[in-house]
Parts: structure tokens; C-alpha cells; sequence
């Protein structure tokens, strides 16, 4: 096992991310139901990428890129694009570390876009 499956818990790692989403979410005027939802699916994405063994869950990894295009896709499926959008660009560029914010935006881009299919398929009841 890789250093990078050891990303530590809380305010660094994947609960402190989860977390940041939840906040994002409240400061957008979503309800706090729909903030706990969020943490959870972002906490499913996280630990999505961790068992799929993918290399590289940071820095514009492949584990990296398929956590955020699972994600981006849910937020949309669930609560449409402009929501997922703003909450994903305001954690995008309020996030420390930023070296692969665009990367992160471009991957984010291709799971809004399955998340639009998704949800329109929903709709006229294909799915």
C-alpha cells in the first residue's frame, strides 16, 4: 500500500473535506438535510476511489480525477447543475493547495455532464 491510500482523517483529509462540501452547501442556502446528504456522498466518492485501488488520490491522480467526476455526477443527478456547479467551483477555489484546481474543474465538468444525462433520463422515465 501507497502512502497516498494514508491521507490522515479530520481537517486534512477526507472528512474535513466531506465537511468543507457540508459548509458549502449551508452557505449556499441549502438546508442542513440536504448538507448532511452532501457529506455523505461526498464521503462515498472518497472511500469509492480509495477501494478501487486506483494510483494517485492526490495531485491530479486517476483516483483523484474519478473521485471527482463521482461526485460532480451525484451532485447534479440530485440537485441539478447550477447548485452542483456553484458548490464545486466555491470548493475549488477556496481550497488550499490548489496546484490542480483546473484539472479538478475539468473533471468536475465531465461528471456534471453524466450527472445531466443521468438526471434527464430520469425524467422522461428511461432510468
Amino acid at each position: 500500500m501507497t502512502n497516498e491510500f494514508k491521507k490522515p482523517l479530520g481537517k486534512d483529509g477526507p472528512i474535513g473535506t466531506a465537511i468543507g462540501f457540508g459548509e458549502a452547501f449551508i452557505e449556499f442556502g441549502i438546508d442542513s438535510k440536504v448538507s448532511n446528504d452532501l457529506v455523505t456522498a461526498a464521503d462515498r466518492a472518497i472511500g469509492e476511489s480509495i477501494a478501487s485501488q486506483l494510483p494517485g488520490r492526490q495531485d491530479g491522480g486517476v483516483a483523484d480525477a474519478y473521485r471527482h467526476v463521482l461526485l460532480s455526477a451525484e451532485l447534479v443527478r440530485d440537485y441539478g447543475v447550477w447548485p452542483a456547479y456553484h458548490i464545486l467551483e466555491k470548493h475549488e477555489f477556496e481550497s488550499s493547495g490548489g496546484a490542480d484546481n483546473g484539472l479538478d474543474m475539468w473533471n468536475n465538468s465531465v461528471g456534471m455532464k453524466i450527472g445531466q444525462y443521468v438526471r434527464q433520463m430520469a425524467a422522461i422515465g428511461t432510468m
